[in-house]
């Protein structure tokens, strides 16, 4: 729909088994290649930027970039609240269960080897392998191994949330200083399940302290959070609902509101009127 069929294909070389050093030289045109759909322009221009991470964070499947494109808006991963051990899914892709039969479906996290989803530990301080997770432990419809139909959108494409304008500091549009990236911004816009290109949304502090974290919020100078909704604007951020309509709401929306937005199947579906 964007009309960039040329930028889609230039990792592919026919061979998706095999990653070769074509494919990865071809990876790093690609996140080099900024698309102007993808920015806001109250916010920042559609060009790249330098690549802060360095060496430590290499994309996978790719040679390491200079710069990289970045994208002001997010996909929907679900509500905020503190389900299936955290965050309204946001851990949720380690519960243990069992892998689908048949499936290549394991993955490695690459997070440091130290505890850092609560109970599960990585294996001899090194990588361990996961199930994707299932539609049934993900409240969104955008998460790690996703592909959600509309028929698994139970309270209706016109009730829930596909993209948003996500939460950004200011001092960070064109790009930050060497291991200085904001956790929201510091791959490209082409990488696969992250905080640059997932938010979250809703939850009840009521419920949870913890969960005050999936506010949307203004971009303000200095502060930084990753997963949140947020904008430019003074007052509200835009959404584009599943039907492909677009919505501006609030940033004092209600909590439990925005979790019903964010959640495709939990019944409680929000219309025009609310």
């Amino acid at each position: 729909f964007v009309e960039q069929q040329a930028v889609y294909d230039l990792p592919g070389d026919g061979d998706a088994a095999n990653i070769t050093t074509a494919q990865r030289q071809s990876a790093v045109v690609m996140q080099a290649t900024p698309i102007p759909t993808f920015n806001c322009p109250s916010r920042r221009a559609s060009t790249a930027t330098p690549f802060a991470l360095g060496a430590a964070w290499r994309p996978k499947n790719s040679d390491l970039p200079d710069v990289v494109a970045r994208a002001d808006y997010a996909a929907n991963a679900g509500d905020g609240f503190p389900e299936f051990g955290g965050g309204g899914g946001l851990q949720a892709y380690i519960v243990d269960e069992p892998c689908k039969p048949g499936v290549q479906n394991k993955f490695e996290i690459i997070f440091p080897p130290f505890n850092i989803f609560g109970n599960y530990d990585l294996i001899d301080g090194g990588l361990m392998p996961y199930c994707y997770p299932s539609e049934r432990t993900q409240t969104g419809v955008n998460f790690l191994g996703a592909e959600i139909r509309l028929v698994e959108i139970t309270d209706g494409s016109a009730n829930t949330v596909m993209v948003g304008e996500k939460y950004l500091d200011p001092q960070e549009y064109e790009g930050a200083e060497q291991g200085q990236a904001a956790g929201a911004d510091d791959h490209s816009m082409y990488g696969g399940f992250d905080w640059d290109l997932n938010v979250w949304g809703g939850g009840d502090e009521t419920v949870d302290p913890a969960v005050e974290r999936f506010r949307p919020y203004q971009d303000q100078i200095g502060w930084k959070t990753s997963g949140n909704y947020g904008s430019a604007h003074p007052g509200v951020f835009h959404t584009t609902f599943c039907d492909g309509s677009v919505r501006v709401l609030n940033f004092d929306i209600n909590l439990n509101t925005l979790a019903n937005l964010c959640d495709r199947a939990d019944g409680q579906a929000i219309g025009e009127t609310n």
